[in-house]
């Protein structure tokens, strides 16, 4: 029984077809890490920041539209000459407010799991030329970790002898982008406006100046 040699030929050919293969393949790897990945993960992040927002945003609209003693939470007292004496609140009244509206954005965010983002693939890989065309990838949305809540406060000049005080509500969360050969967690946060006023007279330097916004509004931990 005779026995072909192999086809020198045939081999080489075969040998430079793996190669191509090869160089292809890492060339395409390099060309999604290098140009797909970074422009899907910054469509991404603007599309989550949108529906994270809009929604911690409806939570705190839900929560301060039933709260009756929202303007309630800031009280200016005053000296018998009336002259601002303390801008005071209540931190009873604010760390309720605090807590329902981390309970109820933490609940609301849980829509975001049926919320699809497509991206079509031609807005990743072109300058214009093909945006908006091309098969999509499906960007999903998992809320990840407590919703968090903090208060500042600001003191703006209103007019002659006028000083207006704002009390705003910061509400911030975690949420984990998982996408086709990417994934990673950003921070979405939303500053709210709560309470507003207008104080006559003068308000002391010593309040306004405060280093702390804690200690300014004495928040219970």
């Amino acid at each position: 029984m005779r026995f072909r040699k192999p086809n020198k030929r045939a081999l080489r050919i075969l040998i430079l077809s793996i190669a191509a293969a090869g160089i292809i393949s890492v060339g395409v790897i390099l060309f999604i890490d290098s140009a797909i990945k970074p422009a899907m993960d910054a469509i991404a992040q603007v599309r989550v920041r949108y529906y994270a927002v809009d929604i911690m945003n409806n939570a705190i609209k839900q929560v301060t539209s039933t709260e009756d003693n929202i303007r309630s939470i800031v009280e200016v007292l005053t000296n018998a000459d009336g002259s601002v004496r303390l801008v005071q609140t209540d931190s009873v009244a604010m760390n309720r407010l605090s807590t329902l509206v981390s309970q109820t954005a933490q609940d609301m965010l849980q829509q975001l799991t049926d919320i699809d983002i497509s991206i079509p693939l031609g807005s990743l890989v072109s300058n214009g030329l093909f945006s908006g065309r091309g098969p999509d990838i499906k960007i999903n949305m998992v809320p990840a970790g407590a919703v968090n809540t903090s208060f500042s406060t600001e003191f703006e000049n209103a007019g002659i002898n006028q000083t207006r005080h704002r009390v705003y509500l910061e509400v911030s969360a975690q949420v984990r982008i998982v996408a086709p050969l990417s994934g990673s967690a950003i921070e979405v946060k939303t500053i709210v406006p709560i309470t507003e006023m207008i104080i006559v007279g003068d308000v002391p330097d010593t309040y306004i100046n405060v280093d702390s916004v804690d200690s300014a509004l004495d928040l219970v931990p």
